[in-house]
C-alpha cells in the first residue's frame, strides 16, 4: 500500500483536519466558522468586553482574524420525503 498523500481517499480527513495540517505546516492560526441561521456579527467579528474589576475593556476577537479560515455550513431544512 502507497503511503503517498495524493493517493489517501478524501473520506480519511476531514477538511477541518487539512485546514489544521495546512496552518501547522505554514506556522498559519486556523479557525471553522460555523454558518447557522442564528450567526451574529458579533460571532465573526469579535466584541469588546468590559471588566467592571480592572475598569477597562479587552477586545475579544473573533474567528474571521485567524490566517486561514474554513466556512462551514449546515443545513437545517427538513428532508423532503
Amino acid at each position: 500500500m502507497s503511503t503517498d498523500a495524493a493517493l489517501v481517499p478524501p473520506q480519511i480527513c476531514s477538511p477541518l483536519c487539512g485546514l489544521q495540517a495546512l496552518a501547522g505546516s505554514l506556522d498559519a492560526s486556523s479557525a471553522r466558522l460555523q454558518f447557522t441561521p442564528d450567526l451574529l456579527p458579533a460571532d465573526l467579528v469579535g466584541a469588546v468586553v468590559y471588566h467592571a474589576q480592572e475598569l477597562k475593556f479587552e477586545p475579544n476577537l473573533g474567528s474571521i482574524f485567524n490566517n486561514l479560515i474554513l466556512a462551514d455550513e449546515i443545513n437545517r431544512t427538513p428532508a423532503k420525503v
